[in-house]
């Protein structure tokens, strides 16, 4: 049986048992095999339920009644292409995004997706902060102010961190209840509507984008895909320790991993469907351009009775809530990433949610009740995050894009052509509807004062669009070089990092480059870790190991350790080499042992 464990410190992990890959049965599909891969993709999906999508559905509905569900359907489908690379670069590689973007990125454009994906997701916790508290409201029939709603979120948000101590089978099973609420919820909500069929078949089947909606459909696309979901599951899918690392394993998981989230994604699809399908049959054709989360409540009891209310008000705080635990676990992730800073999810809690309350807090204040009586900026609010979420959706999109099609990093797992063509046409339509959505934001703004707004909006376009095309160019580029080598003379960037070493199988030397140094040599041949625009070489020209007396004889603690350390490394037949200092001037790498057959066996980075 798969063995689950919780270390305390990483977020616990699911051992998947080993399988003779020698027997041809094992390509057979397994429903036990699957249940040991499910999990990560129930996680992933709450992103496309949690309250800033379901605002999204009921505008969708209640302005497009049934003719963007195909519009729905496409997206949720490129949400799958894009978090199926997201979970390949996690299985293929053992790490997540951010570590990847911490090791191939310079100091400078790497803490600026730092920050950016820290954005994300204080913008993301803003969302599920207004639609839990909007939802407690309801439930207490309005005797609930909104700005208690708010700091109530804030406390029952450190109540779901003792679930984690359950460890990882007990956590998903809670997010899968927790789904399974709103599937009951809004699935009732949809029954007592009378949706026309015939309508949502040929709103799925049949595309149509009248120009009138274009705004709620850019808002639809945006909305879908987050971009603090991409690290998400990039990391969650590590909870799933293989029994072996073969290619047959990792392509296995793969397979398993890409059947499970396209199920959460299909259980996605209908509960969104629910939402907009109910305020289409209610409120298509009725001209509601401020409908929102904050007075969808008002807008339902109206049309189809009190029970109505409460039912989408329990739909509507499983969203928020079972949203809170996947952004902590982001925030956990993408901080340990990008800074290699650990921190409990007690303290990631409670700086993620000081932020996020800030904003929500003043809003509410100045809103009224949730019932839907006060003004709709709680509504504004959400829909200017979730335009937020779209701007900010290139910079974890095209990052994972490019480390899953590089060779370099992917291996035999790197995209084929014909993959990587259809996830960058998905990243282009991206920046493409962002553009759109800008425009309509600014539109106004501009033409009201064309030369203040117009320029600073003009300059940040400029830059936001050079730095997606920087980030497109990939790591390796010109300018990344440029930039590793700015960071390393100023100290910056931490040598070593992204070390780049050949193996016994795949040798950096050729045979003319290792008969330059001479048979039995140890040799490396390694990309520097700080620059990578230069080759570091060393060789192990006979460096013997100190004797155990010299090794004892050192009075420093740590030059004895070191000392001690190297005296075992030659009774084990292991050369010493040097440390290696690079072309560029950066601090040298700490000490790096070859074997006698030139196969580099360990590689560690100085980091003092």
């Amino acid at each position: 049986m798969p063995e689950a464990r919780n270390d305390g410190a990483a977020p616990a992990v699911v051992t998947v048992e080993d399988v003779n890959w020698d027997d041809p049965s094992k390509d057979r599909f397994s429903f036990r095999r699957l249940l040991q891969f499910m999990g990560p993709g129930i996680l992933m999906s709450i992103a496309y339920v949690d309250p800033g999508n379901l605002e999204s559905d009921l505008q969708v509905g209640a302005q497009a009644g049934y003719v963007l569900l195909w519009l729905l359907l496409l997206s949720t489908f490129m949400g799958l292409i894009v978090q199926m690379q997201a979970a390949k670069l996690g299985v293929v590689t053992g790490q997540h995004l951010a570590q990847h973007c911490r090791q191939q990125y310079p100091f400078v454009p790497r803490i600026a997706l730092w920050l950016m994906a820290e954005i994300a997701i204080i913008g993301s916790d803003v969302q599920e902060v207004i639609g839990s508290a909007i939802a407690l409201a309801l439930l207490s029939g309005g005797r609930l102010p909104l700005w208690a709603g708010v700091l109530l979120t804030a406390a029952d948000s450190f109540a779901l961190l003792f679930i984690e101590r359950l460890g990882i089978r007990v956590l998903e099973g809670f997010f899968a209840g927790m789904v399974g609420v709103m599937v009951v919820a809004f699935g009732v909500m949809y029954s007592r509507a009378e949706v026309p069929l015939d309508q949502v078949a040929r709103g799925f089947t049949v595309p149509h984008l009248p120009r009138k909606d274009l705004p709620v459909a850019v808002a639809l696309m945006g909305s879908l895909i987050m971009p603090h979901n991409i690290y998400l599951h990039s990391a969650l899918v590590q909870t799933r320790r293989l029994g072996s690392d073969r290619p047959a394993a990792k392509r296995e998981a793969l397979t398993y991993f890409g059947i499970e989230s396209a199920l959460s994604l299909v259980v996605a699809v209908v509960i969104n469907l629910f939402i907009t399908a109910v305020f289409a049959a209610g409120f298509s054709g009725a001209d509601l351009p401020d409908i929102g989360l904050q007075n969808a409540g008002k807008y339902l009891g109206a049309t189809y009775g009190e029970l109505v209310v409460y039912i989408w008000a329990l739909g509507l705080l499983a969203a928020g809530q079972s949203s809170t635990m996947t952004g902590t676990y982001t925030g956990q992730f993408v901080m340990g990433g990008y800074l290699d800073l650990k921190v409990s999810p007690w303290a990631r809690v409670a700086l993620t949610r000081a932020v996020a309350i800030a904003p929500t807090l003043a809003v509410a204040l100045l809103c009224g009740s949730g019932d839907g009586a006060g003004s709709n900026k709680l509504d504004q609010l959400n829909q200017g995050l979730n335009l937020l979420q779209s701007i900010q959706l290139p910079f974890a999109l095209v990052p994972v894009l490019t480390f899953t099609s590089s060779p370099t990093i992917m291996g035999e797992f790197a995209n084929s052509s014909f993959t990587s063509c259809i996830c960058w046409m998905i990243a282009g339509l991206v920046v493409l509807i962002n553009g759109l959505a800008v425009y309509q934001v600014a539109y106004e703004a501009v033409v009201a004062d064309p030369w203040v707004t117009g320029t600073v909006l003009t300059v940040l376009c400029v830059a936001y669009l050079a730095m997606v095309m920087y980030l497109a160019m990939g790591p390796q580029s010109q300018l990344s070089r440029w930039l590793h080598r700015v960071g390393c003379t100023r100290g910056w960037c931490e040598t070593g990092e992204g070390l780049n070493v050949g193996t016994e199988a795949e040798p950096f030397l050729s045979p003319e480059e290792r008969a330059e140094f001479g048979e039995g040599v140890g040799v490396i041949k390694a990309d520097c870790g700080c620059c990578g625009a230069c080759k570091c070489w060393e060789a192990g020209m006979g460096d013997r190991s100190p004797s155990k007396g010299e090794a004892e004889g050192k009075k420093d603690v740590a030059v004895k350790a070191e000392a001690v350390e190297q005296q075992k490394d030659g009774e084990r037949g292991v050369n010493v080499l040097p440390p290696v200092s690079c072309c560029c001037g950066s601090r040298p790498l700490q000490r790096v042992r070859c074997d006698e057959r030139a196969a580099v066996r360990a590689a560690a980075v100085d980091r003092n």
